[in-house]
C-alpha cells in the first residue's frame, strides 16, 4: 500500500492529465549523480523551476508497453493484455465515476492500450479496430535532425479546452527516449530539458483550470560507450533505468508536508492517482489480487492435498 495517500487531500471529480515521459530517469534530475555502466559521471538535467521533484517510482519493467500496463493496472506482473481484462485498469474505475478517457500516444500505442481509450491520437493503429471518438496524425518530430517539436504537448493544451469534464488524458512523450537511443547522452539531456520547459505551459494551464497533473515515466535510460539503452541486460538493472520521477500538481487540494525523497513502487501509482480525485478504489488486480497466479496457488493446494493422501495411503499399507 502506498503511504503517500496520507499526505494529500483529494479533489473530487477533477479532471486528470497523466504525462508519461518515455525514458526519463530520476537520477538525471538531481541531486543524485547518474553514471554510465562503466562508472563515468554523467551530467544532470537542468530542471525548470516549476518542477519540484520530491518523489520517485521504482518501475517493474524496463520496456514501454509492459511498464504502461503495470502503471495503469497497479498489477506488478501485468502484460499489455492485462489492460483488456474486466475492471483491470484505472480507466475502468474512472469511467464508473463518469469520466471519459483519452490519450495522445507517441509510444505504447498497442491495441490493448488503444482499446482502453475512448479516443486517441497516435502514431499507428487501425481506426477500424478501435472505438475512437477522435483520431489525428502525429506531428513531425525528428530527434535526428534537430529535435522534438512538442506536438503532443500542443495537442494536449488544445484538447483540454475542447473535452467535456471530467476526463482523464494520458500523454505519452517519446522524444527523450528516442534521443538517448539515437544520439547519446548529450542529446538525451538536451531533449529532456526542452521537453520539460515545454511542459511548463501545460502545467500552468491545468492549474488555472483546476486540472490535476501527474508526470512520471515508464523507465529511465542508461548509457555505455555513448549509446543509451534500458530494456536489455545490463542496462535494465541500473538505477538510471529502474528509478523514475513522480511530479504531482493538484491545484484543488492542499498538500501536507511530505517526507523527503519519498519513493513508491510502480504498482502503487494507479491507486494513488485515483486517490487524488477522491476515488477510494483500486483496480481489480492491484496487490495480491492476481489474475493468473491465484489459479496456480489454488492448483498447488489441490495437488499438495492429493500428494498427502497418496503418501498416507502408502504408509497405511505398510
Amino acid at each position: 500500500m502506498c503511504f503517500f495517500y496520507l499526505f494529500t487531500l483529494p479533489s473530487s471529480c477533477a479532471s486528470v492529465v497523466i504525462v508519461v515521459l518515455d525514458g526519463l530517469g530520476n537520477l538525471y534530475l538531481g541531486p543524485n549523480t547518474p553514471h554510465t555502466l562503466d562508472g563515468k559521471t554523467l551530467p544532470n538535467i537542468d530542471v525548470p523551476e516549476w518542477m519540484e521533484i520530491d518523489c520517485s517510482v521504482v518501475v517493474r519493467a524496463s520496456e514501454t508497453s509492459t511498464s504502461l500496463a503495470i502503471l495503469f493496472t497497479g498489477y506488478r506482473r501485468a502484460t499489455p493484455e492485462t489492460l483488456s481484462y474486466e475492471n483491470a485498469t484505472i480507466f475502468d474505475i474512472f469511467r464508473n465515476h463518469g469520466y471519459h478517457v483519452y490519450g495522445i500516444m507517441e509510444q505504447g500505442d498497442n491495441r490493448y492500450m488503444l482499446n482502453e481509450l475512448d479516443g486517441a491520437i497516435s502514431f499507428k493503429g487501425d481506426p477500424e479496430e478501435m472505438n475512437l471518438v477522435f483520431t489525428g496524425e502525429a506531428g513531425g518530430w525528428d530527434v535526428v535532425d534537430g529535435g522534438y517539436d512538442g506536438w503532443s504537448i500542443r495537442e494536449a493544451i488544445h484538447l483540454i479546452d475542447e473535452l467535456a469534464h471530467p476526463f482523464i488524458l494520458v500523454v505519452e512523450i517519446a522524444s527523450i527516449d528516442m534521443a538517448g537511443h539515437r544520439r547519446g547522452v548529450e542529446a538525451y539531456i538536451q531533449e529532456a530539458e526542452q521537453t520539460l520547459n515545454q511542459l511548463g505551459e501545460l502545467v500552468d494551464i491545468c492549474k488555472e483550470k483546476k486540472i490535476v497533473v501527474v508526470i512520471t515515466a515508464d523507465h529511465g535510460m542508461a548509457f555505455k560507450n555513448g549509446r543509451g539503452g534500458h530494456a536489455n541486460i545490463p542496462y535494465r538493472f541500473t538505477d538510471e533505468v529502474r528509478i523514475v520521477p513522480l511530479y504531482v500538481s493538484d491545484p484543488t487540494s492542499t498538500p501536507s508536508q511530505k517526507p523527503p525523497d519519498f519513493q513508491m513502487y510502480e504498482e502503487d501509482v494507479a491507486p494513488f492517482v485515483l486517490s487524488l480525485v477522491g476515488i477510494n478504489e483500486t483496480p481489480r488486480y492491484h496487490e495480491s489480487r492476481e489474475p493468473i497466479q491465484a489459479h496456480w496457488k489454488i492448483l498447488g493446494v489441490i495437488v499438495l492435498f492429493f500428494v498427502n493422501v497418496f503418501v498416507y495411503a502408502l504408509l497405511k499399507r505398510k
